[in-house]
């Protein structure tokens, strides 16, 4: 598993029909919890809105806490997705290129739905629903893979397992601010290029080429 999983569906939708009444419910959930936050969730909203009746949703969703954690787990699959992506497709031999693309595809999961991430980042700490940093599906994980790959480039000495814990933090969370926070699209471009060059000159020390 990607994610610790401490709200499990009662069951799993296994036909089309349950699977799409399943996503329908999801959707619907991410809606309300947009519109009225964690206090104002509530389930027969949810199915309301979702075209669903109550029991259906109870049928697959045991509780609004297996509900909310559900869509919690969708969302950081959707954020993974990206970054194994941009793993795939990286056809590049420069360092520099390669954290350019990672911090742009933390930046596009970010922007997905930031009215969504917002509530699942701030109003959801108590859900143990969270990335699991052994898996190999994970983020860190696929930076750090990343890097091995670069290691001739990065400075003398460097660990590559710190440099990318080090890496994930520092993006996750300036980027995560940024997104959140920042109304002014040219300022928040301008911050998303030094961010970089940190980033940059950390991996590779002050010889790191000029941007």
């Amino acid at each position: 598993m990607s994610e610790e999983t401490s709200f499990p569906l009662k069951k799993q939708p296994v036909q089309k029909r349950s699977q799409f009444m399943v996503s329908a419910i999801k959707e619907a959930a991410a809606r309300v919890l947009k519109d009225q936050g964690v206090d104002g969730f509530n389930t027969n909203t949810v199915a309301e809105i979702a075209g669903v009746s109550i029991g259906s949703l109870y049928q697959y969703f045991g509780s609004k806490e297996v509900l909310i954690a559900e869509v919690k787990r969708a969302h950081f699959k959707e954020l993974r997705s990206l970054f194994a992506q941009v793993q795939q497709n990286l056809k590049t031999d420069r360092l520099q290129e390669m954290v350019d693309a990672f911090i742009d595809a933390s930046v596009q999961g970010h922007l997905i739905d930031p009215e969504l991430h917002r509530v699942l980042s701030q109003d959801l700490n108590h859900f143990q629903v969270k990335e699991n940093d052994s898996s190999e599906e994970s983020i860190l994980c696929k930076v750090e893979s990343a890097l091995s790959h670069y290691q001739t480039q990065l400075r003398p000495g460097l660990d590559v397992s710190v440099a990318a814990q080090m890496v994930y933090t520092l993006v996750e969370n300036t980027v995560h601010d940024l997104v959140l926070n920042t109304n002014d699209q040219t300022k928040m471009a301008l911050m998303i290029t030094e961010l970089k060059h940190i980033v940059l000159v950390y991996l590779q020390g002050e010889t790191s080429v000029s941007r």
